[in-house]
């Protein structure tokens, strides 16, 4: 049987590099939870070269997980007094729903 081991699918390494170099400039927190800005000015800038659609750079949301997406897609469906059904387990579906109801 093989050992699995990191040496089998190596990353590449340009991206092994710019990995280093966001080390060496202490780019290492999370990101804002709308993402980063040039890029969403880049998403903006793209929309509307290609598509003709003109939307500003804070309706772009580019998040580096789900759980700003998922908060995002909550906060713009729901309003109070809505019910919101999902499956048990679920993944923190029961605070994105709260928070939802509490913001408005």
């Amino acid at each position: 049987m093989a050992i699995l081991t990191p040496k089998i699918f190596p990353i590449p390494q340009e991206l092994e590099q710019e990995i280093i170099n966001a080390y060496k400039n202490n780019e290492t927190n999370y990101l804002a939870a709308n993402g980063i800005e040039s890029l969403r000015k880049a998403a903006q800038h793209f929309v509307g070269s290609h598509n003709g659609l003109k939307y500003d750079t804070d309706e772009f949301l580019i998040a580096g997980g789900g759980r700003p997406l998922i908060y995002a897609t909550y906060i713009t469906l729901l309003d109070k007094g809505d019910k919101v059904i999902y499956p048990v387990p679920s993944w923190n579906n029961n605070h994105y729903t709260h928070l939802s109801f509490c913001e408005k």
